[in-house]
């Protein structure tokens, strides 16, 4: 949910997410604005995700990032778990005018541009820069086994539920 796609959900809905996003970072920390139930975002646990960097990709244009792919067969497993989490979550949003999400691609941003101009400069490097950034990255692995609401406020302040 953010300022982007607020204006997707139902005018009942909109007003108090509106409300809470006026209200963060504080609001992260009491309850879910109504109908979005606490219990949405509920990681039931047991499960290990370990990525490997797969490639560099640039993203519409603007946003250089590192794909990451599930690192052996338990991960793949924990990835698909996951998938099915992120529909179930979903469905839940969409039911009060949210547009479905997209397939999830695991990723990290590394930059934006500030043109799309810059663009094919970046395609025509991108293969030098993958080659650096996989050997640099070698067989390292990121793993994750928890998962929770968290925001953004800004490119340099990310904020976690409870946290």
């Amino acid at each position: 949910i953010n300022l982007f796609n607020i204006s997707q959900f139902n005018e009942k809905v909109r007003g108090v997410v509106q409300d809470f996003l006026d209200r963060l970072p504080e609001s992260l920390h009491g309850p879910l604005p109504a109908p979005i139930s606490d219990d949405l975002f509920r990681d039931p646990g047991n499960w290990a995700l370990r990525l490997r960097f797969r490639n560099l990709s640039l993203w519409n244009a603007d946003a250089l990032v590192a794909r990451l792919e599930p690192a052996d067969g338990e991960s793949y497993l924990a990835y698909e778990r996951l998938v099915q989490e992120r529909r179930r979550m979903d469905k839940a949003l969409v039911r009060v005018g949210k547009e479905p999400i997209g397939l999830w691609r695991p990723h990290v941003s590394l930059g934006y541009l500030a043109s799309h101009r810059y663009a094919a400069d970046v395609m025509s490097r991108l293969p030098e820069w993958e080659a650096v950034v996989r050997e640099e990255a070698g067989g390292d692995i990121i793993e994750f086994t928890s998962y929770g609401l968290y925001c953004f406020l800004d490119m340099a302040q990310f904020l976690t539920r409870g946290a």
